[in-house]
């Protein structure tokens, strides 16, 4: 009895997916003799990002990574695109040939499901139908945009209570900003997104193992009184360790700061960290540069320019050729250096780094 091959699943899905209100689907071959990819574009919202699905039949661990491993691949070519991995049942393969009886049986399937991130930790996988992987896709890009906002929003609320207590001057002169009294909001604003960096990377250390002992953004949390002197000192140990040029100047607004002044806006900058700094890597790759330029207004204005991640992908591609090192010589690699003078957020550097990574694997 023949078997339903992946390409033929991957084709039935698309059918099935463009059913769906609020998405556009196609099924396409990259190149002859790969396997059909299907692509989704959600419908209706504003910038929408395409959502590449790579499937794998047979619901087990291997299956899953394989999906994972092949979504990431595509994510690291495709940087202005999410991914979702997907598991069909392995029963599928011997459903009948014809085309409507291979899709009602695709259509009562349940399928394992995931967004992917280019890195972090691995994705959560949840089971549905072909309708629940539909409105998984529908809302895909929400998370992204939810992600910006709840970022953005925290930080201007913040600034806003430093702002109103008063605390303008002391911020201004810790981060050597101008002191007229017109800029004192701009300076609270800048203080607020320098506290909040450092809180949302606070939260992620914590699953570096060489930093293990210093006190959790959650647990700091839990002692609201002490709050303040808890993230003082953990970012005073992260950054005896690295990481200088965001703890340096979120320590310095924090340091110039009464805790008085600094126990609500601060609590409320870590529990929107404890909340989304998990989620940054939907913000793929960059997330701090259109945030900055978003929330500083002046930044135009002081020489501030901003790389978007897709020409910054572009320069690392033109920059880091096939022939400009062997790249299966990991002393050669280690002697290779690049550096931006001016990496503002880092976005090049960021992306430099992990194309590097795929030349040095491929």
């Amino acid at each position: 009895m023949a078997h339903l091959q992946e390409e033929s699943l991957n084709s039935y899905l698309a059918l099935l997916l463009d059913e769906h209100e609020g998405i556009d689907v196609a099924a396409e071959r990259r190149s002859p003799g790969e396997a059909i990819d299907i692509t989704v574009m959600p419908v209706g919202t504003a910038a929408p990002l395409p959502i590449l699905i790579e499937a794998k039949i047979g619901d087990t661990p291997t299956k899953r990574r394989e999906a994972i491993k092949q979504a990431r691949a595509r994510l690291m070519s495709e940087p202005r695109a999410l991914a979702f991995g997907l598991c069909f049942p392995v029963g599928l393969r011997t459903v009948s040939q014809s085309a409507r009886a291979a899709q009602d049986a695709l259509r009562e399937s349940t399928l394992a499901f995931a967004s992917i991130q280019y890195c972090g930790r691995d994705p959560t996988w949840r089971e549905g139908t072909v309708a629940d992987l539909a409105d998984s896709l529908r809302n895909a890009g929400l998370s992204r945009q939810r992600v910006a906002f709840a970022v953005e929003r925290c930080v201007r609320e913040a600034a806003e209570e430093f702002f109103q207590a008063g605390c303008g001057p002391e911020v201004a002169a810790a981060l050597a900003l101008p002191k007229t009294s017109k800029d004192m909001r701009s300076a609270t604003l800048v203080a607020s997104l320098m506290l909040s960096n450092a809180a949302l990377l606070h939260h992620r250390l914590r699953l570096v193992p060489t930093l293990a002992k210093i006190t959790p953004l959650a647990v700091a949390l839990r002692e609201p009184r002490r709050a303040p002197a808890l993230i003082r000192d953990a970012w005073r140990a992260i950054l005896a360790v690295d990481y200088h040029p965001v703890f340096a100047p979120a320590l310095a607004a924090l340091n110039s700061l009464a805790d008085g002044c600094a126990r609500e806006p601060l609590r409320r900058i870590a529990e929107n960290a404890v909340l989304m700094a998990d989620e940054l890597a939907s913000l793929r790759f960059d997330h701090a540069g259109s945030l900055y330029h978003r929330l500083l207004e002046s930044a135009r204005f002081d020489g501030s320019f901003y790389t978007h991640n897709v020409s910054a992908l572009l320069l690392a591609r033109l920059a880091l050729t096939e022939e400009l090192a062997d790249w299966s010589n990991m002393d050669e690699l280690a002697r290779l250096k690049v550096i931006d003078p001016a990496c503002g957020t880092g976005s090049l550097l960021m992306v430099v780094s992990r194309w590097w990574v795929r030349c040095s694997t491929t």
